[in-house]
């Protein structure tokens, strides 16, 4: 995901580890799981690759969150001083399971403050558009922090969120990364400390993340890179199971 940029300030925090009910995998706790703060695209694929059965792989999918200019603001994540503020990555990655396409979809985020796993109806409301006005207001007062939830608002809503979507099985044929984009601009030395174990190769290549962050043709349709892109309302639709969409009065109650 590369080094995120908490707009409220840096700092740790988030929620504790506990494992929730939910989605095929059951229970399952972070910090018994493989996962390297800053390398969410392997986090996902470990927990893919370990966690997930052959058999039910065709019901998870991995998404990759991105747009052209780099810049998506998500809320409720670990990296914020106050998660309830959001933070800006360059990107991030997710899995998403949806066995029944009538019912909505379970996210497993590892860096959320949310439960682990969050239904996708919860999930998209608060990490995609934040808490009502009224209670991110009480937040700000409470803090001591001055700022207009308005201007959060619309820094958010200026920074679209895209979405690749890509089949679990298929991102594990050809996901590949030689780590090179967490290393400073002269590559001697790592903006995040990588994983300890060898970086992930695949058939296709040794480095094939570009090909997962190739957001140029943003939307419907976008072929790109591997799976396909939808817009925020195209992944509702994917997976919310029919659920109707209030996130736009979520903000204003």
């Amino acid at each position: 995901m590369g080094s995120g940029e908490p707009d409220d300030g840096s700092g740790g925090g988030g929620s504790g580890g506990e494992g929730v009910r939910g989605g095929l995998l059951g229970v399952l706790k972070r910090e018994k799981l493989v996962y390297t703060r800053c390398y969410c695209e392997e986090n996902i694929y470990c927990l893919v690759r370990d966690r997930v059965p052959p058999e039910l792989r065709k019901y998870f999918t991995v998404v990759f969150i991105s747009n052209t200019m780099k810049t998506i603001p998500l809320y409720y994540q670990k990296a914020s001083k106050y998660p309830p503020l959001p933070v800006t990555w360059d990107y991030h990655v997710l899995l998403l399971s949806h066995p029944t396409p009538s019912s909505p979809a379970t996210v497993y985020d590892f860096d959320t403050t949310l439960p682990f796993p969050t239904p996708f109806p919860e999930y998209h409301s608060k990490t995609l558009y934040g808490p009502p006005i009224t209670s991110l207001e009480t937040y700000l007062n409470d803090q001591g922090i001055n700022i207009d939830p308005v201007q959060i608002y619309s820094y958010v809503a200026n920074r679209p969120r895209f979405f690749r979507l890509i089949a679990a099985s298929e991102y594990l044929r050809t996901f590949a990364s030689s780590r090179k984009h967490m290393m400073d601009e002269e590559e001697k030395g790592w903006l995040a400390e990588p994983p300890g174990y060898p970086p992930i190769r695949c058939e296709v290549g040794e480095d094939t993340l570009g090909m997962f962050l190739d957001f140029t043709g943003e939307g419907e349709g976008d072929e790109s890179g591997w799976g396909r892109v939808v817009d925020e309302e195209g992944f509702w639709r994917e997976f919310a199971g029919g659920v109707e969409n209030e996130n736009e009065s979520w903000r204003k109650e």
